[in-house]
Protein backbone atom coordinates (compact mmCIF):
# COMPACT_ATOMS: atom_id res chain seq x y z
CA UNK A 1 0.00 0.00 0.00
CA UNK A 2 1.24 3.71 -0.55
CA UNK A 3 1.56 6.11 2.12
CA UNK A 4 -1.19 8.23 1.71
CA UNK A 5 0.34 11.83 2.03
CA UNK A 6 4.35 10.54 1.81
CA UNK A 7 5.63 14.34 1.93
CA UNK A 8 4.54 14.46 5.80
CA UNK A 9 7.29 12.11 6.43
CA UNK A 10 9.89 13.92 4.85
CA UNK A 11 12.00 16.82 6.60
CA UNK A 12 10.77 20.39 6.47
CA UNK A 13 13.13 21.28 3.60
CA UNK A 14 12.75 18.32 1.23
CA UNK A 15 8.82 18.59 2.19
CA UNK A 16 8.78 22.16 0.42
CA UNK A 17 11.37 21.10 -2.44
CA UNK A 18 8.65 18.34 -2.99
CA UNK A 19 5.62 20.18 -2.94
CA UNK A 20 7.29 23.07 -4.88
CA UNK A 21 8.36 20.28 -7.50
CA UNK A 22 4.67 18.80 -7.43
CA UNK A 23 2.96 22.25 -8.33
CA UNK A 24 5.46 22.62 -10.77
CA UNK A 25 4.59 19.07 -12.47
CA UNK A 26 0.75 19.31 -12.25
CA UNK A 27 1.12 23.19 -13.64
CA UNK A 28 2.87 21.34 -16.94
CA UNK A 29 -0.83 19.90 -17.34
CA UNK A 30 -2.41 22.88 -18.11
CA UNK A 31 0.85 24.24 -20.05
CA UNK A 32 0.65 24.94 -23.40
CA UNK A 33 3.88 23.70 -24.39
CA UNK A 34 4.63 20.92 -27.15
CA UNK A 35 5.14 17.43 -25.80
CA UNK A 36 9.34 17.38 -26.08
CA UNK A 37 9.69 21.05 -23.81
CA UNK A 38 6.81 19.08 -21.45
CA UNK A 39 8.89 16.13 -21.31
CA UNK A 40 12.15 17.90 -20.96
CA UNK A 41 10.83 20.59 -17.81
CA UNK A 42 9.18 17.39 -16.14
CA UNK A 43 12.28 15.17 -16.23
CA UNK A 44 14.25 18.52 -15.13
CA UNK A 45 11.94 18.82 -11.86
CA UNK A 46 12.22 14.93 -10.71
CA UNK A 47 15.81 14.39 -11.21
CA UNK A 48 16.26 18.02 -9.45
CA UNK A 49 14.09 17.10 -6.22
CA UNK A 50 16.12 13.22 -6.55
CA UNK A 51 18.93 14.61 -6.89
CA UNK A 52 20.13 12.03 -9.53
CA UNK A 53 22.21 13.08 -12.39
CA UNK A 54 20.87 11.47 -15.25
CA UNK A 55 17.41 10.49 -16.36
CA UNK A 56 15.38 9.47 -19.52
CA UNK A 57 11.65 10.27 -20.37
CA UNK A 58 10.14 7.99 -23.23
CA UNK A 59 6.86 7.52 -24.42
CA UNK A 60 4.89 4.81 -26.22
CA UNK A 61 4.16 5.19 -29.91
CA UNK A 62 1.33 3.32 -31.85
CA UNK A 63 4.06 0.71 -32.87
CA UNK A 64 4.71 -0.46 -29.66
CA UNK A 65 8.16 1.57 -29.36
CA UNK A 66 9.50 3.78 -26.75
CA UNK A 67 10.93 6.76 -28.11
CA UNK A 68 12.79 9.38 -26.23
CA UNK A 69 11.69 12.49 -25.78
CA UNK A 70 14.40 14.17 -23.30
CA UNK A 71 17.19 12.49 -21.66
CA UNK A 72 20.03 13.93 -19.35
CA UNK A 73 23.95 13.82 -18.74
CA UNK A 74 23.79 10.33 -20.70
CA UNK A 75 26.69 9.24 -22.64
CA UNK A 76 26.65 10.47 -26.31
CA UNK A 77 26.60 7.12 -27.33
CA UNK A 78 23.54 6.06 -25.37
CA UNK A 79 21.75 8.64 -26.61
CA UNK A 80 22.39 7.89 -30.07
CA UNK A 81 21.44 4.29 -29.55
CA UNK A 82 18.12 4.81 -28.13
CA UNK A 83 17.14 7.25 -31.13
CA UNK A 84 18.42 5.36 -33.94
CA UNK A 85 17.40 1.81 -32.26
CA UNK A 86 13.78 2.51 -30.23
CA UNK A 87 13.57 0.53 -27.34
CA UNK A 88 10.42 -2.06 -27.84
CA UNK A 89 7.72 -2.99 -25.23
CA UNK A 90 8.76 -5.69 -23.45
CA UNK A 91 12.65 -5.12 -24.54
CA UNK A 92 15.13 -4.11 -21.89
CA UNK A 93 14.48 -2.81 -18.51
CA UNK A 94 11.89 0.14 -19.66
CA UNK A 95 10.71 -2.00 -21.95
CA UNK A 96 9.66 -4.59 -19.62
CA UNK A 97 8.02 -1.68 -17.14
CA UNK A 98 5.82 -0.46 -20.50
CA UNK A 99 4.87 -4.09 -20.97
CA UNK A 100 3.78 -4.68 -17.27
CA UNK A 101 2.87 -1.42 -15.80
CA UNK A 102 5.34 -2.47 -12.96
CA UNK A 103 8.60 -0.20 -11.76
CA UNK A 104 11.82 -1.78 -11.58
CA UNK A 105 14.31 -0.22 -8.96
CA UNK A 106 18.14 -1.20 -8.99
CA UNK A 107 19.82 -0.12 -6.05
CA UNK A 108 23.61 -0.74 -6.96
CA UNK A 109 25.79 -1.78 -9.77
CA UNK A 110 22.80 -1.66 -12.34
CA UNK A 111 24.05 -1.51 -15.76
CA UNK A 112 25.41 -4.82 -14.70
CA UNK A 113 22.03 -6.11 -14.07
CA UNK A 114 20.53 -9.40 -15.90
CA UNK A 115 17.81 -7.28 -17.59
CA UNK A 116 19.71 -4.80 -18.60
CA UNK A 117 20.11 -6.37 -22.51
CA UNK A 118 21.46 -3.36 -24.48
CA UNK A 119 25.55 -2.97 -25.05
CA UNK A 120 25.59 0.68 -24.81
CA UNK A 121 23.11 0.79 -21.58
CA UNK A 122 25.57 -1.90 -19.71
CA UNK A 123 28.60 0.51 -20.45
CA UNK A 124 27.05 3.62 -19.30
CA UNK A 125 28.35 2.57 -15.92
CA UNK A 126 24.73 3.31 -14.18
CA UNK A 127 25.06 2.79 -10.22
CA UNK A 128 21.79 3.45 -9.38
CA UNK A 129 18.26 2.66 -11.86
CA UNK A 130 14.68 3.71 -10.81
CA UNK A 131 12.59 3.28 -14.03
CA UNK A 132 8.52 3.77 -13.20
CA UNK A 133 5.30 3.30 -15.57
CA UNK A 134 4.26 6.89 -16.53
CA UNK A 135 0.25 6.23 -16.76
CA UNK A 136 -3.01 8.28 -17.84
CA UNK A 137 -6.01 6.24 -16.29
CA UNK A 138 -5.02 2.77 -16.58
CA UNK A 139 -2.67 2.41 -19.47
CA UNK A 140 1.35 3.49 -19.63
CA UNK A 141 1.99 6.19 -21.89
CA UNK A 142 5.23 5.96 -21.21
CA UNK A 143 8.41 5.94 -19.27
CA UNK A 144 10.61 7.79 -16.56
CA UNK A 145 13.64 6.83 -15.77
CA UNK A 146 15.78 8.06 -12.90
CA UNK A 147 19.70 7.35 -12.78
CA UNK A 148 22.77 7.62 -11.14
CA UNK A 149 26.21 7.11 -11.99
CA UNK A 150 27.16 7.12 -8.20
CA UNK A 151 26.27 5.34 -5.03
CA UNK A 152 22.84 6.01 -4.35
CA UNK A 153 20.49 5.74 -1.50
CA UNK A 154 16.61 5.60 -2.32
CA UNK A 155 14.45 4.72 1.06
CA UNK A 156 10.95 3.64 0.85
CA UNK A 157 9.68 7.47 1.64
CA UNK A 158 11.78 8.62 -1.19
CA UNK A 159 10.33 6.21 -3.47
CA UNK A 160 6.63 6.86 -2.67
CA UNK A 161 7.48 10.71 -2.98
CA UNK A 162 8.81 9.56 -6.47
CA UNK A 163 5.62 7.57 -7.68
CA UNK A 164 3.85 10.81 -6.30
CA UNK A 165 5.80 13.10 -8.71
CA UNK A 166 5.61 10.92 -11.36
CA UNK A 167 1.94 10.93 -11.35
CA UNK A 168 0.85 14.10 -12.91
CA UNK A 169 3.12 13.14 -16.16
CA UNK A 170 1.31 11.28 -17.81
CA UNK A 171 -1.81 13.26 -17.90
CA UNK A 172 0.61 16.14 -19.10
CA UNK A 173 1.89 14.00 -21.59
CA UNK A 174 -1.78 13.30 -23.17
CA UNK A 175 -2.40 16.65 -22.87
CA UNK A 176 0.79 18.09 -24.67
CA UNK A 177 -0.51 16.09 -27.38
CA UNK A 178 -3.77 16.70 -27.70
CA UNK A 179 -2.71 20.18 -28.01
CA UNK A 180 0.07 18.82 -30.77
CA UNK A 181 -3.04 17.56 -32.89
CA UNK A 182 -5.39 20.09 -32.19
CA UNK A 183 -2.52 22.43 -33.73
CA UNK A 184 -2.04 20.03 -36.49
CA UNK A 185 -5.51 19.96 -37.21
CA UNK A 186 -5.64 23.72 -37.04
CA UNK A 187 -2.89 24.25 -39.61
CA UNK A 188 -4.63 21.74 -41.94
CA UNK A 189 -7.86 23.65 -41.60
CA UNK A 190 -5.88 26.62 -42.80
CA UNK A 191 -4.46 24.64 -45.73
CA UNK A 192 -7.64 23.36 -46.99
CA UNK A 193 -9.62 27.48 -46.26
CA UNK A 194 -6.21 28.41 -48.37
CA UNK A 195 -7.11 25.67 -51.14
CA UNK A 196 -11.15 26.49 -50.99
CA UNK A 197 -10.81 30.11 -51.63
CA UNK A 198 -8.57 29.43 -54.46
CA UNK A 199 -11.62 27.20 -55.90
CA UNK A 200 -14.02 29.98 -54.99
CA UNK A 201 -11.80 32.44 -56.80
CA UNK A 202 -11.33 30.34 -59.88
CA UNK A 203 -14.77 29.09 -59.62
CA UNK A 204 -16.79 26.25 -58.67
CA UNK A 205 -15.89 22.65 -58.94
CA UNK A 206 -18.75 20.14 -58.36
CA UNK A 207 -17.56 16.13 -57.95
CA UNK A 208 -16.41 14.65 -60.97
CA UNK A 209 -17.62 17.30 -63.36
CA UNK A 210 -14.50 19.09 -64.52
CA UNK A 211 -14.04 22.42 -66.47
CA UNK A 212 -13.08 26.20 -65.86
CA UNK A 213 -15.15 27.22 -68.71
CA UNK A 214 -17.62 30.21 -68.30
CA UNK A 215 -20.27 27.68 -69.69
CA UNK A 216 -19.64 24.54 -67.11
CA UNK A 217 -19.09 27.41 -64.37
CA UNK A 218 -22.66 28.65 -64.85
CA UNK A 219 -24.01 24.91 -64.24
CA UNK A 220 -21.88 24.90 -61.07
CA UNK A 221 -23.12 28.01 -59.80
CA UNK A 222 -26.76 26.31 -60.11
CA UNK A 223 -26.32 23.28 -59.08
CA UNK A 224 -24.72 24.84 -55.22
CA UNK A 225 -27.66 27.11 -55.64
CA UNK A 226 -30.67 24.24 -56.30
CA UNK A 227 -28.87 21.25 -53.99
CA UNK A 228 -30.16 22.55 -50.73
CA UNK A 229 -33.42 23.13 -51.59
CA UNK A 230 -36.44 20.78 -52.37
CA UNK A 231 -37.12 21.94 -56.06
CA UNK A 232 -37.88 19.59 -59.06
CA UNK A 233 -35.12 20.09 -61.16
CA UNK A 234 -35.16 19.46 -65.22
CA UNK A 235 -31.79 18.92 -67.08
CA UNK A 236 -31.97 19.79 -70.46
CA UNK A 237 -28.93 18.86 -73.17
CA UNK A 238 -27.48 16.92 -76.00
CA UNK A 239 -26.48 12.82 -74.99
CA UNK A 240 -23.52 12.36 -73.23
CA UNK A 241 -23.50 15.93 -71.77
CA UNK A 242 -23.17 14.95 -68.49
CA UNK A 243 -26.60 15.54 -66.98
CA UNK A 244 -26.73 12.48 -64.61
CA UNK A 245 -23.11 13.82 -63.07
CA UNK A 246 -24.57 16.97 -62.51
CA UNK A 247 -28.02 14.84 -60.84
CA UNK A 248 -25.76 12.91 -58.80
CA UNK A 249 -24.23 16.03 -57.34
CA UNK A 250 -27.07 17.48 -56.67
CA UNK A 251 -28.11 14.73 -54.48
CA UNK A 252 -24.69 14.50 -52.94
CA UNK A 253 -24.64 18.34 -51.79
CA UNK A 254 -28.30 18.30 -50.49
CA UNK A 255 -29.64 17.07 -46.84
CA UNK A 256 -30.66 13.93 -48.59
CA UNK A 257 -27.31 12.58 -49.44
CA UNK A 258 -27.29 9.97 -46.56
CA UNK A 259 -30.56 8.38 -48.30
CA UNK A 260 -30.73 6.60 -51.69
CA UNK A 261 -30.47 8.03 -55.09
CA UNK A 262 -32.25 6.04 -57.91
CA UNK A 263 -31.38 6.56 -61.57
CA UNK A 264 -33.85 5.16 -64.29
CA UNK A 265 -33.36 5.75 -67.65
CA UNK A 266 -37.19 5.72 -68.94
CA UNK A 267 -35.81 4.74 -72.34
CA UNK A 268 -34.37 1.39 -70.94
CA UNK A 269 -37.44 0.23 -69.81
CA UNK A 270 -40.56 -1.39 -71.79
CA UNK A 271 -43.62 0.05 -72.10
CA UNK A 272 -45.10 -3.35 -70.81
CA UNK A 273 -43.07 -2.91 -67.73
CA UNK A 274 -42.40 0.52 -66.98
CA UNK A 275 -45.65 1.43 -64.76
CA UNK A 276 -44.11 -1.86 -62.33
CA UNK A 277 -40.86 -0.65 -62.34
CA UNK A 278 -41.78 3.19 -61.65
CA UNK A 279 -44.69 2.41 -59.25
CA UNK A 280 -44.40 -1.67 -58.34
CA UNK A 281 -47.23 -3.97 -58.01
CA UNK A 282 -49.18 -6.38 -55.86
CA UNK A 283 -48.24 -9.74 -56.11
CA UNK A 284 -51.07 -11.53 -58.59
CA UNK A 285 -51.61 -7.88 -59.49
CA UNK A 286 -50.86 -9.57 -63.27
CA UNK A 287 -49.07 -13.16 -64.80
CA UNK A 288 -45.36 -12.96 -63.32
CA UNK A 289 -46.55 -10.92 -60.53
CA UNK A 290 -45.26 -13.76 -58.37
CA UNK A 291 -43.93 -11.47 -55.37
CA UNK A 292 -45.13 -7.47 -54.36
CA UNK A 293 -42.62 -5.50 -55.81
CA UNK A 294 -41.47 -2.25 -54.96
CA UNK A 295 -41.34 0.48 -57.48
CA UNK A 296 -38.52 2.97 -58.21
CA UNK A 297 -40.48 5.84 -56.73
CA UNK A 298 -40.85 4.30 -53.75
CA UNK A 299 -36.80 2.96 -52.81
CA UNK A 300 -36.22 6.57 -53.32
CA UNK A 301 -38.42 7.28 -50.45
CA UNK A 302 -36.33 10.17 -48.77
CA UNK A 303 -33.52 10.38 -51.36
CA UNK A 304 -33.06 11.38 -55.11
CA UNK A 305 -35.33 10.38 -57.89
CA UNK A 306 -33.78 10.81 -61.41
CA UNK A 307 -35.07 9.69 -64.51
CA UNK A 308 -33.37 10.21 -67.79
CA UNK A 309 -35.10 10.61 -71.39
CA UNK A 310 -38.15 10.97 -68.87
CA UNK A 311 -39.86 12.39 -72.71
CA UNK A 312 -40.15 8.79 -73.11
CA UNK A 313 -42.93 8.05 -70.60
CA UNK A 314 -46.20 6.76 -71.86
CA UNK A 315 -49.04 9.01 -71.43
CA UNK A 316 -49.95 6.56 -68.75
CA UNK A 317 -47.41 6.72 -67.06
CA UNK A 318 -46.79 10.43 -67.04
CA UNK A 319 -50.54 10.73 -65.28
CA UNK A 320 -48.74 8.76 -62.72
CA UNK A 321 -45.69 10.45 -62.40
CA UNK A 322 -47.46 13.71 -61.96
CA UNK A 323 -49.66 12.29 -59.01
CA UNK A 324 -46.94 11.01 -57.56
CA UNK A 325 -45.03 14.28 -57.71
CA UNK A 326 -47.82 16.49 -56.44
CA UNK A 327 -49.12 14.09 -53.74
CA UNK A 328 -45.99 12.48 -52.51
CA UNK A 329 -47.73 8.74 -53.09
CA UNK A 330 -47.83 5.52 -55.35
CA UNK A 331 -50.48 3.48 -56.38
CA UNK A 332 -48.89 0.00 -56.90
CA UNK A 333 -50.10 -2.13 -59.78
CA UNK A 334 -53.09 -4.16 -58.77
CA UNK A 335 -53.20 -2.06 -55.64
CA UNK A 336 -56.52 0.18 -54.80
CA UNK A 337 -54.13 1.64 -50.89
CA UNK A 338 -51.61 4.42 -52.00
CA UNK A 339 -48.17 4.67 -50.35
CA UNK A 340 -46.85 7.58 -49.12
CA UNK A 341 -42.68 8.58 -50.49
CA UNK A 342 -40.81 11.73 -50.16
CA UNK A 343 -38.66 12.06 -52.99
CA UNK A 344 -37.23 14.76 -54.60
CA UNK A 345 -37.17 14.25 -58.49
CA UNK A 346 -34.88 15.53 -60.99
CA UNK A 347 -35.56 14.84 -64.72
CA UNK A 348 -33.55 15.02 -67.68
CA UNK A 349 -34.20 15.26 -71.42
CA UNK A 350 -32.03 15.62 -74.55
CA UNK A 351 -34.92 16.99 -76.65
CA UNK A 352 -36.28 20.24 -75.90
CA UNK A 353 -39.97 18.94 -73.86
CA UNK A 354 -41.67 22.88 -75.10
CA UNK A 355 -41.84 20.84 -78.46
CA UNK A 356 -42.99 17.49 -76.92
CA UNK A 357 -45.95 19.65 -75.01
CA UNK A 358 -46.57 21.27 -78.27
CA UNK A 359 -46.56 18.14 -80.32
CA UNK A 360 -48.82 16.74 -77.61
CA UNK A 361 -46.56 13.91 -76.63
CA UNK A 362 -45.73 15.19 -73.39
CA UNK A 363 -48.20 16.85 -70.71
CA UNK A 364 -47.77 20.45 -70.21
CA UNK A 365 -49.26 19.93 -66.04
CA UNK A 366 -46.09 17.26 -65.71
CA UNK A 367 -43.60 19.70 -67.65
CA UNK A 368 -44.76 22.32 -65.51
CA UNK A 369 -44.20 20.44 -62.41
CA UNK A 370 -40.87 18.84 -63.38
CA UNK A 371 -39.82 22.31 -64.88
CA UNK A 372 -39.26 24.42 -61.49
CA UNK A 373 -35.59 24.46 -61.93
CA UNK A 374 -34.47 24.15 -65.17
CA UNK A 375 -30.50 23.59 -65.92
CA UNK A 376 -28.50 23.37 -69.58
CA UNK A 377 -25.76 21.54 -69.79
CA UNK A 378 -23.31 22.86 -72.56
CA UNK A 379 -22.03 20.64 -75.24
CA UNK A 380 -18.77 20.33 -74.89
CA UNK A 381 -18.25 22.07 -78.28
CA UNK A 382 -19.18 25.06 -76.65
CA UNK A 383 -16.90 24.19 -73.58
CA UNK A 384 -13.30 23.47 -75.83
CA UNK A 385 -11.24 25.04 -73.30
CA UNK A 386 -12.51 22.36 -71.01
CA UNK A 387 -11.28 19.75 -73.32
CA UNK A 388 -7.43 19.84 -72.36
CA UNK A 389 -8.80 18.81 -68.68
CA UNK A 390 -11.23 16.63 -69.49
CA UNK A 391 -9.09 14.27 -71.91
CA UNK A 392 -6.29 14.26 -69.56
CA UNK A 393 -8.37 13.36 -66.79
CA UNK A 394 -9.54 10.63 -68.69
CA UNK A 395 -6.30 9.81 -69.72
CA UNK A 396 -5.06 9.23 -65.97
CA UNK A 397 -7.97 7.02 -65.22
CA UNK A 398 -7.86 4.73 -68.19
CA UNK A 399 -4.02 4.10 -67.57
CA UNK A 400 -4.62 3.64 -64.20
CA UNK A 401 -7.53 0.82 -65.33
CA UNK A 402 -5.15 -0.44 -67.35
CA UNK A 403 -1.99 -0.43 -65.78
CA UNK A 404 0.23 2.16 -67.98
CA UNK A 405 1.84 5.07 -67.38
CA UNK A 406 0.31 7.79 -69.10
CA UNK A 407 2.66 11.39 -68.71
CA UNK A 408 1.37 13.53 -71.06
CA UNK A 409 -0.84 14.16 -74.66
CA UNK A 410 1.28 15.53 -77.41
CA UNK A 411 0.42 19.05 -78.47
CA UNK A 412 -0.99 17.81 -81.76
CA UNK A 413 -3.23 15.17 -79.81
CA UNK A 414 -4.84 18.40 -78.40
CA UNK A 415 -5.09 20.25 -81.15
CA UNK A 416 -6.99 17.39 -82.77
CA UNK A 417 -9.47 17.10 -79.74
CA UNK A 418 -10.13 20.56 -79.81
CA UNK A 419 -10.54 20.46 -83.56
CA UNK A 420 -13.34 17.85 -82.95
CA UNK A 421 -16.72 18.76 -83.07
CA UNK A 422 -17.62 15.38 -80.61
CA UNK A 423 -21.45 14.92 -81.29
CA UNK A 424 -21.37 12.65 -78.34
CA UNK A 425 -20.55 15.19 -76.12
CA UNK A 426 -18.15 14.28 -72.89
CA UNK A 427 -18.85 10.53 -73.32
CA UNK A 428 -18.06 10.45 -76.89
CA UNK A 429 -14.23 12.48 -75.49
CA UNK A 430 -14.04 9.71 -72.77
CA UNK A 431 -14.40 6.32 -74.88
CA UNK A 432 -11.93 8.34 -77.09
CA UNK A 433 -9.37 8.40 -74.58
CA UNK A 434 -9.84 5.04 -73.20
CA UNK A 435 -9.56 3.63 -76.61
CA UNK A 436 -6.43 6.06 -76.85
CA UNK A 437 -4.65 4.86 -73.57
CA UNK A 438 -5.26 1.51 -75.08
CA UNK A 439 -3.05 1.66 -78.10
CA UNK A 440 -0.62 3.78 -77.16
CA UNK A 441 2.73 2.33 -77.56
CA UNK A 442 4.51 4.44 -74.53
CA UNK A 443 3.69 7.16 -72.14
CA UNK A 444 2.54 9.71 -74.54
CA UNK A 445 -1.08 10.32 -76.21
CA UNK A 446 -0.15 10.48 -80.33
CA UNK A 447 -2.43 11.12 -82.91
CA UNK A 448 -2.19 7.58 -84.46
CA UNK A 449 -3.87 6.69 -80.82
CA UNK A 450 -7.03 8.10 -81.94
CA UNK A 451 -9.50 6.33 -83.74
CA UNK A 452 -9.10 7.58 -87.73
CA UNK A 453 -12.59 8.87 -88.14
CA UNK A 454 -11.79 11.31 -85.41
CA UNK A 455 -8.69 12.21 -87.19
CA UNK A 456 -10.12 12.90 -90.40
CA UNK A 457 -13.37 14.91 -88.71
CA UNK A 458 -10.96 17.09 -86.80
CA UNK A 459 -8.81 18.02 -89.66
CA UNK A 460 -12.13 18.84 -91.91
CA UNK A 461 -13.66 20.90 -89.73
CA UNK A 462 -10.23 22.81 -89.44
CA UNK A 463 -10.54 23.23 -93.41
CA UNK A 464 -13.20 25.36 -92.56
CA UNK A 465 -11.96 27.77 -90.44
CA UNK A 466 -10.28 29.40 -93.79
CA UNK A 467 -14.22 29.99 -94.96
CA UNK A 468 -16.37 32.43 -95.04
CA UNK A 469 -19.53 32.00 -92.35
CA UNK A 470 -21.89 32.14 -95.22
CA UNK A 471 -19.42 29.22 -96.85
CA UNK A 472 -19.89 27.26 -93.79
CA UNK A 473 -23.25 27.29 -93.53
CA UNK A 474 -23.95 26.71 -97.05
CA UNK A 475 -21.63 23.04 -97.12
CA UNK A 476 -23.76 22.34 -93.51
CA UNK A 477 -27.06 22.74 -95.23
CA UNK A 478 -25.73 21.13 -98.50
CA UNK A 479 -24.71 17.60 -95.81
CA UNK A 480 -27.97 18.05 -94.07
CA UNK A 481 -29.80 18.12 -97.87
CA UNK A 482 -27.98 14.65 -98.65
CA UNK A 483 -29.14 13.13 -95.35
CA UNK A 484 -32.86 13.77 -95.68
CA UNK A 485 -31.97 12.62 -99.67
CA UNK A 486 -33.00 16.54 -100.88
CA UNK A 487 -36.33 16.71 -98.46
CA UNK A 488 -36.22 20.58 -98.30
CA UNK A 489 -39.14 20.47 -95.31
CA UNK A 490 -37.38 17.58 -93.82
CA UNK A 491 -33.75 19.67 -94.06
CA UNK A 492 -35.92 23.22 -92.96
CA UNK A 493 -36.98 21.04 -89.86
CA UNK A 494 -33.47 19.56 -89.01
CA UNK A 495 -32.20 23.33 -89.61
CA UNK A 496 -34.32 24.67 -87.35
CA UNK A 497 -35.19 27.26 -89.83
CA UNK A 498 -38.63 28.04 -92.37
CA UNK A 499 -39.04 26.43 -95.42
CA UNK A 500 -38.80 29.63 -97.70
CA UNK A 501 -35.60 30.79 -95.37
CA UNK A 502 -34.19 27.28 -96.63
CA UNK A 503 -35.40 28.23 -100.39
CA UNK A 504 -33.58 31.75 -100.44
CA UNK A 505 -30.28 30.27 -99.36
CA UNK A 506 -30.56 27.33 -101.82
CA UNK A 507 -30.90 30.25 -104.20
CA UNK A 508 -28.13 31.98 -102.79
CA UNK A 509 -26.20 28.64 -103.13
CA UNK A 510 -27.27 28.20 -107.14
CA UNK A 511 -26.25 31.22 -107.61
CA UNK A 512 -22.68 31.38 -106.25
CA UNK A 513 -22.20 27.94 -107.98
CA UNK A 514 -23.01 29.51 -111.40
CA UNK A 515 -21.07 32.49 -110.70
CA UNK A 516 -17.88 30.15 -110.17
CA UNK A 517 -18.98 27.69 -113.25
CA UNK A 518 -19.11 31.10 -115.42
CA UNK A 519 -15.33 32.36 -113.78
Amino acid sequence: MYDKDPFEKLAAGDRIRALEALYHLINLIRSKTDLKEMASRGLTEVLSFMRADAGVFYRIDSAGLLLPLAYTNLSERTCQDLSQNPVAVGECLCGKIAASGDEIVIMENASADYRVSRKSVQLEDMEFYAGLPVMSGDRVVGVLCVITHEKYNLDPIGLTVLRQLTAPLGMAMENAQFIAKISLERENLKIENRRLRKIVDWGFQVDEIIGSSQAIQSVFRMIHQVAKTPSAVLLTGESGSGKELVARSIHKLSDRKKKPFIAINCGALADSVIESELFGHEKGSFTDARNAHKGYLEQADGGTLFLDEVHLLSRSAQIKLLRAVQEKEVLRVGSEKTISTDFRIIAASNISLDQAVDDGVFRSDLYYRLNVVQIEMPPLRARVEDIPSLACHFAKKFALTVSKQIDRISPETMDILQQYPWPGNVRELQNAMERAVVVSSDNTVKPEDLHPSLISSAKQRSSYNSLSLEMVELIHIQRVLSMVNGEKRKAAKLLGIHPTTLWRKLSKLHFRTMQNATG
